[in-house]
């Protein structure tokens, strides 16, 4: 992760990419994530979005 204090660090029109794993609170398991690795071990990586 990287991170920084200045605060002019975005200016409009910037992209940012974030990585995330989003996970069902009392099962754990994956809902949807970036990371194709986390995806084929959750079987996930094939479905389409609905």
């Amino acid at each position: 992760m990287t991170t920084t204090d200045q605060a002019d660090a975005l200016a409009d029109g910037d992209f940012v990419r974030i990585a995330y794993t989003a996970r069902a609170a009392d099962s754990g398991h994956v809902v949807d994530t970036t990371d194709p690795a986390v995806a084929a071990d959750a079987d996930i990586a094939d479905l389409d979005a609905a």
